[in-house]
């Protein structure tokens, strides 16, 4: 009886040991996006903050001109800056705001990898840009993707609003 119970367990065990290593493959087979991140529209490029400007208090922004950016930059300076000492000499990259604006919108995703897909159309009839960040969620990993989808727009007419839209596929 012990015999049986011993080989039952042994058995038990390489069933358990091959089903997680499939498992494990299937996961990461499916990790990476197939697809890369685009632009469309009115975009001009994605804009990068680096790491340690990442961190931000509200879930979306209209810079349009220095006056906000650098308010933006001291707020973030003073709330990670005590946390981070690596960002004590970090710099960021003035956009011209004669011609551009800069817009973000704050997502997140729970996958292995996400793909970004981000169209702003300026509604000229509407007078405001809409801005859709669709979203392809890559593997089944069970971390949060976190991105602010910063990007750089010709410079938002003052009469002008902008909308949002998230498409998760």
């Amino acid at each position: 009886m012990k015999r049986k119970l011993f080989i039952f367990n042994i058995i038990l065990a390489l069933a358990f040991t091959v089903s997680l290593s499939v498992f494990q493959t299937a996961c990461e087979a499916e990790s990476s996006c197939e697809n890369s991140d685009t632009i469309y529209g009115i975009i001009d490029t994605v804009y990068d903050l680096g790491n340690c400007y990442q961190y931000m208090r509200d879930t979306s922004y209209v810079i349009s001109d220095i006056v906000e950016f650098k308010k933006l930059k001291n707020e973030i300076d003073s709330a990670f800056y005590a946390q981070n000492s690596q960002c004590d000499t970090a710099q960021l990259i003035v956009p011209d705001f004669t011609k551009y604006s800069l817009l973000a919108y704050f997502t997140e995703v729970k996958a292995c990898d996400a793909a970004y897909k981000r169209t702003v159309l300026n509604e000229s009839a509407l007078h405001k840009y809409i801005y859709t960040i669709e979203i392809e969620a890559c593997g089944n990993c069970t971390y949060m993707i976190p991105n602010m989808n910063w990007v750089l727009v010709p410079k938002l007419p003052e009469n002008y609003t902008v909308e949002y839209k998230v498409l998760r596929k």
